[in-house]
């Protein structure tokens, strides 16, 4: 469910409306966060790191406003729950779209997902399910820990879905980090809002 959201009273009016007309309004940040606490967690109760990863950090975008925020129609709206979008990589080295409601538990959002990607890799449909927008585009990278990286876009089309990559995790003496990119529409959010989410998801993980 989603709402037409008041720009007319909204703080960042001034900003949304320099930026609603850029051919690429998209900025990016890449940073990393230490996950050495959530990967004891899933190591220590047999759980996946990976959906593990994606359920907290939907958990996060899921408490900020600027994060279910979305352009629809010319409007700018704002979605109840966003939910996961991940690609799901296949033995022959291409990918494909797995798209997991979000779930109020943990536990709930892996069994789904375990679900929905064991289904997926059977059938390999490619699908982006262009259609969704109460959603975060996910990526990973597991072979390399960049320092940045650039998505692919369709110019033009009024894109307001944030995109999330991770790659590879790294030790960094007795921490584990893990490269987080981290790119969204800047007539929606700016620098302090990924900044933000970058606090609260830090602080999210570390709480477990």
């Amino acid at each position: 469910m989603y709402k037409e959201f008041d720009i007319d009273n909204w703080n960042r009016k001034n900003v949304f409306d320099f930026f609603r007309t850029y051919d690429d309004p998209f900025f990016g940040i890449s940073s990393s966060i230490d996950i050495t606490n959530l990967y004891k967690f899933c190591k220590t109760n047999g759980h996946s790191l990976n959906l593990a990863i994606l359920y907290f950090s939907t958990h996060t975008a899921n408490t900020m406003l600027n994060f279910r925020l979305r352009l629809l129609n010319g409007k700018v709206v704002l979605f109840d729950h966003i939910h996961c979008g991940t690609t799901v990589l296949h033995a022959d080295e291409t990918f494909s779209f797995c798209f997991i409601d979000f779930k109020p538990s943990f536990s709930e959002f892996e069994l789904l997902g375990k679900e929905l990607i064991k289904k997926q890799l059977k059938e390999k449909k490619l699908e982006p399910k262009s259609e969704l927008l109460n959603v975060i585009h996910y990526s990973t990278i597991p072979w390399t820990s960049f320092s940045s990286i650039k998505h692919a876009k369709k110019m033009g089309t009024a894109d307001s879905i944030p995109k999330i990559t991770f790659g590879k995790y790294f030790s960094d003496g007795e921490k584990i980090n893990l490269p987080i990119s981290i790119e969204v529409n800047h007539a929606l959010m700016d620098g302090f809002h990924v900044g933000a989410f970058l606090k609260n998801f830090q602080e999210t993980i570390d709480k477990l």
